[in-house]
């Protein structure tokens, strides 16, 4: 709370106040969000603002009796413009990105923004193809993969996106020089494990002094479940030789102010600007259902560490782990991710 409050300049009772809403506002977006009928088109956190959600006609009663009970500010829009859910943005992101992999595009960033329905490529300056060629084939992707055009928008960068990877110690690849950072415990099935990047690959021989067993990596999602040989520990270290207990897990919420830790470069906090994204790393497959942030700290090494925010009691909300860095912004998965490889974090 301290840290927070240093970070956006109010005094720590405040930021427990401003935290706690922040939660309970994540908290609802998410349940909503796991719905069958996908009714939440945009949310973000706005600070001091409050809350704001974009829904469907189906959701809105619902959100407005939670907006008149909050005791911060919630402002709800229904949807009468037929965008696409949160859910369903993802499973569209993640098809058009299909089609460029096939098509040769070797890295890239994708995401389709909630309020304009554009679509961003954004490409490093080598790639084989014009801007032109990106907005025709994202044109055509777009129609195959929601049954309707969207406007593209083209990016190029200077630099290709950097799967954050490369040398130190913690989750030692193939026992060294490279590695990752350990995530969250999970299990898996039952069985104990540490998750991590599906990139940081091959697995460690141990992992904070425990034997390794088997490994899984996600095919589209850049998670990855290892197995350790021990008890389980909802313990995680969130600064050089500190650790916080992880009470309860869920993906972030656009807007929020979170925390991370890396092996690399420690511990440092963001603001989560972008989700639904997918990013296409050189030599590795495409990963989507990631979570982007404002500004870039991550450094190879980080690859896999955890992504967590305190609220009030104190407890610890676990919301993903690291996966690279591109254009000046952060990525990672989501713990909902984590979910689709079968593994449960352990919380207290």
């Amino acid at each position: 709370m301290a840290t927070y409050a240093r970070e956006v300049h109010i005094p720590e009772e405040n930021a427990v106040v401003a935290l706690g809403n922040q939660g309970n506002f994540a908290d609802m977006v998410a349940s909503w969000s796991e719905r069958p009928d996908d009714p939440v088109v945009h949310a973000e956190w706005r600070g001091e603002e409050g809350g704001r959600v974009a829904v469907k006609a189906s959701l809105s009663r619902e959100a407005r009796d939670f907006a008149s009970r909050a005791t911060f500010t919630v402002i709800v829009d229904v949807d009468s413009s037929g965008r696409l859910g949160i859910k369903a943005r993802e499973r569209a992101t993640e098809t058009i990105g299909k089609h460029l992999t096939r098509a040769g595009i070797e890295e890239y960033a994708l995401g389709l923004d909630p309020v304009s329905n554009v679509l961003t490529i954004t490409v490093p300056e080598a790639s084989s193809r014009s801007a032109g060629e990106l907005t025709k084939m994202g044109s055509e992707a777009a129609v195959a993969a929601v049954g309707q055009p969207l406007g593209v928008n083209v990016e190029i960068t200077s630099n290709p996106p950097v799967p954050t990877h490369r040398g130190g110690q913690t989750y030692l690849l193939g026992g060294g020089p490279g590695y990752c950072t350990g995530g969250f415990s999970v299990t898996n099935s039952g069985l104990a494990g540490i998750s991590t990047a599906a990139h940081c690959s091959p697995k460690p021989s141990y992992y904070d002094g425990a034997v390794v067993g088997e490994t899984v990596g996600g095919a589209d999602r850049d998670v990855r479940w290892t197995k350790v040989y021990g008890a389980k520990d909802a313990r995680f270290q969130y600064t050089t030789g500190g650790y916080y207990t992880v009470n309860t897990s869920r993906n972030p919420t656009i807007g929020e102010g979170i925390g991370r830790y890396g092996a690399r470069t420690g511990a440092n906090s963001a603001t989560v600007q972008l989700s639904g994204q997918c990013l296409k790393y050189s030599g590795w497959p495409q990963y989507c259902g990631l979570f982007a942030t404002g500004s870039q700290t991550l450094q190879p090494g980080d690859s896999g560490g955890p992504w967590y925010v305190r609220v009030p009691g104190p407890q610890t909300v676990a919301l993903g782990i690291s996966s690279g860095y591109y254009n000046g912004r952060d990525y990672f998965s989501g713990v909902g991710s984590l979910n689709l490889l079968n593994m449960v974090v352990v919380t207290a």
